[in-house]
């Protein structure tokens, strides 16, 4: 497994993996909340999330009550930083090449969940600023929730997949398996939803009648 030229850097300064963590993580978490609130605020109006806004069960608690600071993001922040220095540190040899892959693990699946946390914050504020941009309204129960999502990063992870064989490298590798890690993680919370929270297999609302009863007049 070869070093990836634009982690070159990462080996020559043990810490700028962890600042890059630390950087990452503080954005991923704070957009959640941010896009918490703004959703409790205006997106509950158009559309309808089944359970907590965040997938995430170790931050659900955290994220529904607004905590811009708690105990489980310092310890998620500081605990990985110091993890991404000692690997630095001691991944010295080229056979070995643990960095890279972690690396690419991380810094994929980051940006990937930054960049659905900031799509949906244009979107509430959109619809905010302007009333008629979206209109209606849609739920979703849990598991649909998480199965689109973990769709959304198992098609990323085939990209950053088919990347990682035309021109094999530990970072292209790292964020092809974290992408996959993170829809395979998706895919098992929905399974374990509980039959509460899972829409039954109805044609529609409690309140329409059924497609066959439908009559169709000319």
């Amino acid at each position: 497994m070869t070093t990836a030229a634009w982690t070159d850097a990462f080996h020559t300064y043990p810490w700028l993996g962890s600042v890059v963590w630390i950087a990452l993580h503080c954005l991923d978490y704070w957009l959640t909340i941010y896009g918490a609130l703004l959703y409790r605020a205006v997106g509950h109006r158009f559309v309808e999330f089944s359970g907590s806004y965040e997938l995430n069960p170790v931050f659900q608690r955290v994220v529904d009550r607004g905590q811009w600071i708690s105990r489980r993001f310092i310890l998620t922040l500081l605990a990985p930083a110091a993890l991404f220095w000692l690997l630095a540190v001691l991944d010295t040899s080229d056979h070995l090449c643990v960095l890279d892959p972690v690396l690419g693990a991380v810094i994929f699946t980051r940006v990937g969940v930054i960049t659905l946390h900031l799509t949906n914050i244009w979107l509430f504020r959109r619809a905010d600023r302007y009333p008629g941009a979206v209109t209606g309204h849609i739920r979703y129960d849990r598991p649909t929730t998480l199965l689109i999502s973990a769709l959304r990063y198992a098609f990323l992870g085939a990209v950053v997949g088919i990347a990682a064989c035309i021109a094999p490298n530990g970072f292209l590798i790292g964020g092809a398996g974290g992408f996959l890690m993170l829809a395979l993680m998706l895919f098992r919370l929905a399974r374990k939803v509980p039959t509460r929270d899972v829409a039954p297999p109805t044609g529609g609302d409690a309140d329409e009648p059924p497609l066959d009863d439908i009559v169709i007049v000319d």
